[in-house]
């Protein structure tokens, strides 16, 4: 699994980080708020708008980098928070508002999009943003203070009284406009509401701490209802905290590149502003002193951050722009040759085919560069490349929450939650020939459209065995922890294997399946590899034996090659059941081996190196993807190469794009 090199996260950081911070290195201030007014299907709001702008206000004199959502849909929701998750820092104070309209679940809590249909059967989780899971997000964040307000305990019909208690969680203060399962209606004529009216005063009184805020808030709408809205609030230890900065400190309003994302040889567009007390003001690498405000053009060679300080009587205040450098694209391939088609996807399947064969009819890069690496908050699984090079990726987080995400040029386009995937998740998600994105789910098939809306089940879609691959209209699986093989069309045709099989089953092009097993020791402790290669009658070829579990399924090459990865930190090349050679890394191979025309194998092993060989087994490169574990991997249509990397720990989540350094 893998990690962001730290290149770029290019979405956007060109957002200032500019909070003022004291000679007490006070943190910066983030916050988000989203107004919910205008929903589709519930009666719209008329207060929201109004408690937003009001707050919006008020945090922004508190030297707060503030960000909106206004009327957000379910995909608009995902992808504003996943954007604003992108600026934070570790340490930062977060404040999170949501007005609008709140749904309680099996003890779990949701923000409803102006997209919400409670007549909609989809799964919650589509269709509402998890409380739980944006928690997940600023922890995998590391922010510091988080302080989340919801206002959103609105009398519905239809839906559940109030929200549920939430129990309490490291660094977070959590505000609720109502007490559990109790609602809180807002005023007749609309405008700002009590609860929205008591935090802004609160917040603007001097000297309050974070916990007095709450107290504050808690205490003047007990008083204005008479007891009728008590807010509920859950608190944790946290470090002292003001909304008030100490006068003299510098603000930094403003600082950007534009455009953010550039080619090599053309050039960016600084633009700052700082106000306040300021006696100095300057950028690095090689910038120097800088006037309080203005713009500069600048050409980097490599992708860099500039970095913005602003000094005056109350301290310094920091903020960062990157500018992110690639190589300009390489030419399409000529017509004929191979090459895909760009109006559909090369990859309709994981392993470069229907068939798992690991071939791709475009050649990857022979000089490698990491042109972008997105750090993600949740682990990729196997990119899929769509014929416009889009890529598409199913992924998840510590709490197993599954996303499916969009990323074009090393930005995330759209974000799209889902319920638990099938039982081999490797395998949940596939491009179909139509450009759709198929996500097998335990609850059964969801198709994605490219924009990231949902798309209606087709009335003959049916979801196939989480393991399994397809050739002239039969299907080859096994269900995971099975050690037999079937064939869709014969109940007859079963292949029984020793141990368990694992991932889908493979074919080449004479028809033979190959599939891989694990074979335990009399304890069940340790584990030796087996490769099966099976004809289309459903007998035994031949089989080949590794010293430790086989880690990858099995690509095959036109030659007749089978390649797979191993637990012994190998790479392994097999014909006819003989081994032809083996390749020595430096961690075991998890990345199952992609082939492209030219016989070059690539793939990724722990320690977070990605090798490229030939077919003979001779190293081409090898590159270094930080201390993640590359997965798997795909190649586009101009010979991008696509990596998903993390590990298991979590600290190393990300998308890495490799180009050629000498564009064909």
């Amino acid at each position: 699994m893998r990690l962001a090199v730290g290149l770029l996260f290019a979405i956007l950081i060109a957002t200032a980080r500019g909070s003022a911070q004291t000679k007490t290195a006070a943190p910066p201030r983030r916050a988000f708020l989203i107004d919910s007014s205008a929903y589709e299907h519930l009666p719209p709001l008329t207060t929201p708008r109004a408690n937003v702008e009001a707050l919006k206000a008020t945090l922004s004199k508190a030297h707060f980098q503030v960000e909106v959502g206004y009327d957000l849909s379910q995909g608009g929701m995902v992808s504003a928070i996943r954007n604003f998750m992108g600026t934070i820092q570790q340490g930062d104070f977060v404040l999170v508002y949501f007005s609008g309209y709140g749904y309680q679940a099996d003890g779990l809590n949701y923000l409803l999009p102006v997209s919400f249909d409670p007549k909609d059967e989809t799964a919650l989780g589509q269709r509402a943003y998890s409380v739980r899971y944006l928690q997940s997000q600023l922890e995998q964040r590391k922010a510091g203070t988080r302080m989340l307000v919801f206002d959103a305990s609105r009398p519905c019909l239809g839906l559940p009284r109030g929200l549920a208690i939430m129990a309490s969680a490291s660094n977070t203060l959590a505000l609720f406009s109502a007490a559990p399962n109790r609602a809180a209606p807002d005023p007749a004529m609309g405008g700002m509401n009590a609860f929205t009216s008591s935090l802004v005063s609160a917040i603007e009184t001097p000297g309050l701490t974070l916990l007095g805020v709450l107290d504050r808030v808690q205490e003047e709408m007990k008083r204005v209802s008479s007891g009728e809205q008590v807010p509920f609030s859950t608190r944790a230890a946290v470090e002292g905290f003001s909304f008030t900065l100490p006068r003299g400190a510098p603000v930094i309003e403003q600082i950007s590149s534009e455009p953010s994302y550039i080619q090599r040889g053309q050039t960016s567009t600084l633009r700052w502003k700082v106000t306040g007390e300021v006696t100095n003001v300057s950028i690095d690498h090689g910038v120097g002193t800088v006037t309080d405000s203005g713009s500069l053009r600048v050409n980097p060679a490599e992708p860099v951050t500039y970095t913005l300080t602003a000094t005056g009587p109350g301290g310094q205040s920091r903020a960062w722009a990157m500018v992110t450098v690639t190589n300009p694209p390489p030419a399409p391939p000529p017509p004929g040759g191979g090459a895909a088609k760009s109006d559909g996807p090369i990859w309709p399947a994981p392993g470069g085919t229907r068939w798992h064969s690991g071939f791709s009819p475009i050649p990857g890069p022979r000089r490698p560069r990491i042109a972008w690496s997105l750090e993600l908050d949740h682990a990729p699984l196997a990119p899929l490349i769509g014929g416009d090079s889009t890529v598409y990726f199913l992924g998840f987080n510590n709490q197993r929450d599954f996303i499916l995400t969009s990323v074009r040029n090393g930005l995330i386009v759209w974000s799209v939650p889902f319920e638990p995937a099938a039982p081999n998740y490797l395998e949940a998600a596939t491009l179909t020939p139509q450009g759709l994105i198929k996500v097998l789910t335990t609850s059964g098939v969801r198709f994605v459209k490219p924009n990231g809306q949902m798309a209606p089940t087709p009335t003959d879609s049916v979801q196939p065995p989480p393991s399994s691959v397809s050739r002239d209209g039969k299907l080859y699986f096994f269900m995971a922890g099975q050690n037999e093989l079937r064939r869709s069309d014969d109940s007859a045709w079963r292949v029984e294997l020793e141990g368990s099989a694992h991932n889908a089953p493979s074919l080449d092009d004479s028809g033979s399946i190959y599939v891989v097993g694990a074979i335990p020791d009399g304890e069940g402790r340790r584990f030796t590899g087996r490769l099966y290669a099976i004809s289309e009658k459903g007998q035994i070829l031949w089989t080949y034996s590794t010293p430790k579990a086989i880690t990858t399924t099995a690509s095959t090459t036109p030659q007749g090659d089978v390649l797979f990865g191993s637990g012994d930190d190998a790479l392994y090349c097999v014909r006819g059941g003989q081994l032809r050679w083996k390749f020595q890394t430096a961690g075991a191979v998890g990345s199952p081996p992609i082939h492209d025309r030219t016989g070059t194998i690539f793939f990724g092993s722990g320690g977070g190196n990605f090798y490229a060989v030939d077919n003979a087994g001779r190293q081409v490169w090898r590159i270094g993807l930080g201390s993640g574990f590359p997965v798997s991997a795909a190649i586009d249509r101009v010979g991008r190469l696509y990596v998903s990397v993390w590990n298991k720990t979590g600290n190393k989540k990300s998308l890495d794009c490799l180009e050629d350094l000498d564009p064909r």
